[in-house]
Formats: structure tokens, sequence, C-alpha cells
């Protein structure tokens, strides 16, 4: 058993295991005009990021064809593909936790050869009048589609946060170690809360974090660890 193994590892999926949003992307292409109305009414704290979601997946006008084809051109953040050889081989089991679309994460996954990571996203279905977006994820005290916090305690362990944007945010306060995309909005929340975090431009910095020269996980400290090893064995044991 490595340190590792007594933390769980939540990684965001649209800007940071991918270079771009895939979700802006589709909604650039295929979305009505007034997706961007919408958008800005999120950004400016009008809206939930659960409603702007859900509108926005309503002005979709396309087909699955069309849909599939754009898909299949978004490429994976670089080093993306020895992070996880790097995982497997220390048994690490990264988890994508995202509030996009379950349907375009995962086709971009199995298009990469990693189809088996698992996937905690916003439900999209395809209907014969169009699309529409379900939230099986949400909680009523979260305005999120996705509830990264509520995912995060299901673990019962240390959480390390891959991520990078603004669905981020509340799980960073709570992390044992943030790891944020340079330059993004997650970057600039921990800097102007005083968080301690850790910075990556592509999944080879990130190798190079977890492995530190001293096989530690590096932002955590020693009480930290020992409780993320007393939370993995409570876990093991079982109920008396």
């Amino acid at each position: 058993m490595t340190l590792y193994s007594s933390c769980s590892i939540i990684c965001d999926f649209d800007g940071t295991v991918t270079p771009v949003d895939s979700t802006d992307l589709v909604l650039a292409r295929f979305a009505l005009p007034q997706w961007e109305e919408v958008e800005a009414q999120w950004v400016s704290g009008q809206i939930s990021s659960r409603e702007c979601m859900y509108r926005q997946v309503g002005l979709l006008r396309t087909d699955e064809k069309s849909l599939n084809a754009l898909i299949d051109e978004i490429p994976l953040t670089d080093g993306f593909a020895e992070f996880m050889l790097f995982a497997e081989k220390r048994d690490l089991r990264p988890r994508i936790v995202s509030d996009g679309l379950d349907y375009v994460i995962r086709r971009v996954l199995s298009n990469h050869g990693f189809s088996e990571i698992s996937v905690t996203a916003n439900r999209l279905m395809m209907t014969g009048d169009g699309f529409e977006l379900e939230f099986p994820h949400s909680r009523s005290t979260c305005g999120s589609g996705v509830c990264k916090c509520a995912v995060a305690a299901e673990s019962g362990r240390r959480i390390i946060l891959i991520g990078d944007g603004r669905s981020d945010i509340c799980l960073s306060d709570q992390a044992g170690l943030v790891i944020v995309r340079r330059g993004m909005p997650l970057e600039s929340h921990c800097r102007e809360k005083g968080r301690p975090y850790k910075s990556f431009g592509d999944f080879f910095d990130i190798i190079t974090l977890f492995e530190d020269g001293s096989g530690k996980v590096p932002g955590l400290d020693q009480d930290s660890r020992h409780q993320a090893r007393r939370q993995a064995l409570s876990a093991a044991s079982p109920e008396k």
C-alpha cells in the first residue's frame, strides 16, 4: 500500500484533461446564438450553473453524427496518457468529476483508449426533439449540475483535486492538495484566498509534482498524511 493509495484523486475534465472546454466547443458549433446570453447571465450571477447548462443544452441544433464528428477532434492535454500509466503502476485511481456533459467526456476518453476511467458528470440525453440534460449528481444546496463536494465526501478519504475552473472552487477549499491549471480561474481563487496550491501546464508537470523526489504526496503535511491513512484503515475495517 503506497502513501498515494490513502488519497482519492478527483480530476476535472474541461480545460484540465482537455486543453479546451468541450462544452463550450459544442455550444459554439451547434447551439443557437442565445447560448451566449445565457452564459452571460451565469457569469454575472443571475442564474446557477445548473440552470445555465440546462438552458444551453436545450438550444443545441445538431444530430448525433455531427456531434460525434466534433467530439472526435478534441485532443487530450499533453502528458495525460503518461499520467494514467503512472497512476496505474502506483494503484492510483483518478476519477473524472465534471460539471460538463457525460456523453462528450466518455467519447473523448474512449477515443484515446481510456474508456475504463470512472466518470461523474451531467447526463446528456438525445431525444427525438433534440437534447435534454439530467442532473443525477446535483444537490439542492449546490448550484452546480454536479456537486463535486458531495462526490468527494463519498470517498471518505483525503482529496487531491486537479482542476482549473469555477466548478472546482468549492471543493478546492476542502481538498488536502489542490493542483491547478496555470493561469485559470481556480488559480486566481486560490491566490486571492491565500489557499496553498500547486500549478501545472500539462500532465507531465503533475507527474513531477507527484514524484517530488521523495515518494511523498506534495502539499500534504505529516498530520494530513496520518489522517488520510487512518481514514483509509477505518474504511477498510469491518463494521462492529
